[in-house]
């Protein structure tokens, strides 16, 4: 995949990278561990502040570490926090609990996630703030059946996965502290998760 193109690069996921950098910093964390290193980005501001290191199974991506989601080599508890921004969707959902069990071990406080959650849209008339409050109507579009691509074997919001699917799991290893979608990018559902 190349991140350093004007479709990757665009507004709402600019949006996004503000949402995983302000995320990471609420917690005020001394050590991070980033999974998935795209372009950089969120790492390269981080790493002017904070004790932080990056893992990709794409070695071209030059990360600090190559390894897998699903077997990370650390041990346990090194970092206050561990992120994984738009990553789980490229393991089958299947190896879900795992990668999520890995990054439980190797974080000793919190652990924060965004994936994709597909929804109706017709040019933003659904996916507005509620006045006085700021949660969103966001419709999943859970009659889709999502067809596995080259990037994404899953994504929620479409018929099998769901948001209480998935929170079901990370319940039984984590507390869910925070939950949203971005104002102007709803496509990326964060979750902000602390270990139990």
């Amino acid at each position: 995949m190349n991140y350093n193109n004007s479709e990757y690069l665009n507004l709402k996921r600019f949006i996004s990278y503000s949402y995983q950098i302000n995320s990471i910093l609420e917690l005020k964390p001394k050590s991070i561990l980033e999974i998935g290193v795209g372009n950089g980005i969120v790492y390269n501001y981080l790493k002017r502040s904070f004790d932080i290191v990056s893992c990709d199974i794409n070695k071209s991506l030059s990360p600090d570490y190559v390894c897998d989601i699903r077997k990370l080599p650390f041990g346990y508890d090194k970092f206050n926090v561990a992120v994984a921004f738009e990553v789980l969707e490229h393991i089958p959902f299947e190896d879900l609990e795992t990668a999520l069990m890995e990054l439980k071990r190797v974080s000793n406080k919190y652990v924060i996630i965004s994936v994709p959650y597909a929804h109706l849209s017709l040019k933003g008339l659904l996916n507005f703030k509620l006045p006085f409050t700021d949660k969103q109507i966001i419709i999943p579009r859970f009659w889709v059946k999502f067809k596995h691509s080259e990037e994404h074997y899953w994504e929620l919001g479409t018929r099998g996965y769901s948001k209480k699917k998935m929170r079901n799991i990370l319940k039984k290893h984590f507390n869910i502290i925070n939950s949203f979608h971005p104002i102007l990018n709803p496509y990326h559902y964060f979750l902000i998760l602390e270990k139990r």
